[in-house]
């Protein structure tokens, strides 16, 4: 069971987005802790657990996540995976549930995501305390087989009666 333990001390997150400056940097600080769990629970399919706690300035929170992940379950050379999650924060709390499904294809990969997340904000009125979030997201991945990987990406958040989308391109060489 140790073998497939990861600590990771501090966590960080390289999705967030830029730096904070280094006069904001020098005041602030942050301790995080993360333990992942990986294991495989017969030929096709594995169990992944996420767990992280932090502390920031004063306030406390703690996040979690259990994953299955089967492979060729739709498709053969797939990836089908179901989550549920769970998050608590100085903010709000969230509950949620996450399935995706990615597709190799030769050298290019394609994937869908759908999420739906339960948030209760804190301090809001109870009249918008309460709501549901909606996330899908569509990836694709096409790669020279050598020299170069070009990411592609959409997703459309649903909050409410709010919609919010991005679309992003990641392009790599090596």
């Amino acid at each position: 069971i140790l073998d497939d333990l990861r600590i990771s001390l501090p966590y960080v997150d390289r999705q967030v987005g830029l730096l904070s400056p280094p006069d904001e940097l020098a005041d602030d600080q942050l301790d995080q802790f993360s333990v992942e769990y990986w294991t495989p629970l017969d030929e096709d399919t594995s169990m992944r657990a996420f767990g992280l706690a932090f502390a920031d300035e004063g306030a406390v929170g703690a996040a979690g996540e259990f994953e299955l992940q089967f492979q060729d379950l739709l498709a053969e050379r797939s990836t089908s995976r179901a989550a549920i999650l769970a998050n608590t924060n100085e903010f709000n709390d969230t509950f949620g549930i996450r399935t995706a499904q990615n597709w190799q294809l030769g050298n290019q990969s394609v994937g869908l995501l759908y999420q739906l997340q339960y948030v209760r904000e804190r301090d809001f009125p109870s009249d918008l305390a309460d709501f549901l979030q909606h996330r899908v997201r569509a990836t694709g991945t096409f790669s020279s087989g050598s020299d170069w990987d070009l990411s592609l990406f959409g997703e459309f958040n649903v909050i409410q009666k709010e919609v919010a989308w991005s679309l992003g391109m990641f392009f790599q060489t090596r």
